[in-house]
C-alpha cells in the first residue's frame, strides 16, 4: 500500500490528470475507457449530485450507483400500495448517503408508497466500545466526530419520512426489529456494529431484500468482511453474496433463515 502511494505521486508528477478522473490499477483492464458514465443518467446524477453539494458525503458516484440501483430494483418488483417500504442506515456521518436514498426512495416510489427510513448513528465518530485493544489501528474512539445530530436531523427534515436517531446501533431501541426491512444500507467501517446489524436485522429482511455494506472490500476496514462471513456460515442458502469492484458488498435475502 505505501508504495502504491508513492507510485500514485509519481505518475501525478509525469502526467496531467484529466478532469474527473483517476488513475487505478490496470485489473480494470483496458476495455476501462468504454464504460458508459454513469453519470450520464440524468436522473441520477442530479440526486447524486445534490446529496454530495456540501461534502455530507464520503461516497462518490460509484457507490452512490449502487444504492441508487438497489431502490430503484426495489421500485420495479412493484411493490403493493398498502406496503410500508422500510429502509435503515447505519453509519450516517453527515447524512449525504440517508438524503440520497431518501431523494431516491421519494422520486422512485411515488406518492402512493409509505416510506419509513432510519438514520442511526453515534454522531460522535466510532464508540469506543466497539473498538477492542489490538485492533485494525486505522479506526479509534472518535473518528468521524465532525458531525453533529442537529445538523444531520435538520439536514434530513426535508422528507418527514426519515427519522434520525442518535445512539449505537446496539442501542437503537427506537428502531423496529419486528418488521422486514427492504434496504439497508450498513456504513460503520468496524466489526461490532456490523455483526450486530447482520445478527439482528439482515435476518428480517423482507424476500429480496437488499443490504449493501460499505467498505467490505477495503484492506482498511476487514472486520467487515470477517462479520460477512461469519454471518453467512450461519444461515447457509438464506442471501446471495455479490463482491463489487466498488469496495462494496451486496446481500440478497433469496431464502429462508
Amino acid at each position: 500500500m505505501k508504495y502504491w502511494r508513492h507510485y500514485k505521486r509519481m505518475v501525478r508528477m509525469v502526467f496531467t490528470p484529466k478532469v474527473d478522473h483517476h488513475y487505478v490499477p490496470d485489473i480494470y483492464g483496458r476495455s476501462a475507457s468504454k464504460m458508459v458514465d454513469i453519470r450520464w443518467d440524468k436522473e441520477f446524477k442530479a440526486m447524486a449530485d445534490e446529496a454530495r453539494k456540501n461534502g455530507r458525503t464520503l461516497l462518490y458516484y460509484d457507490r452512490l450507483h449502487t444504492l441508487y440501483q438497489a431502490i430503484r430494483n426495489i421500485a420495479r418488483n412493484k411493490p403493493a400500495q398498502d406496503q410500508k417500504i422500510r429502509i435503515l442506515e447505519v453509519g450516517v456521518y453527515k447524512g449525504g448517503g440517508s438524503y440520497f436514498m431518501a431523494r431516491c426512495a421519494n422520486h422512485l416510489f411515488g406518492q402512493n408508497i409509505t416510506i419509513e427510513q432510519f438514520a442511526v448513528d453515534t454522531f460522535g465518530g466510532h464508540d469506543a466500545k466497539d473498538i477492542p485493544k489490538g485492533a485494525d489501528g486505522v479506526h479509534t474512539p472518535g473518528l468521524f466526530s465532525d458531525t453533529s445530530f442537529e445538523s444531520v436531523r435538520d439536514y434530513l427534515g426535508a422528507f418527514l419520512f426519515v427519522k434520525a436517531i442518535k445512539a449505537r446501533i446496539q442501542d437503537a431501541t427506537d428502531v423496529t426489529r419486528d418488521k422486514g426491512f427492504h434496504l439497508i444500507h450498513l456504513d460503520t467501517d468496524i466489526y461490532e456494529p456490523t455483526i450486530y446489524v447482520l445478527n439482528t436485522y439482515a435476518e428480517k429482511l423482507a424476500p429480496y431484500g437488499i443490504l449493501v455494506l460499505d467498505d467490505y472490500g477495503f484492506t482498511t476496514c476487514p472486520g467487515i468482511e470477517k462479520a460477512v462471513t461469519e454471518f453467512l456460515d450461519k444461515h447457509p442458502g438464506a442471501f446471495t453474496r455479490f463482491e463489487l469492484p466498488t469496495g462494496q458488498g451486496i446481500l440478497v435475502k433469496t431464502g429462508g433463515n
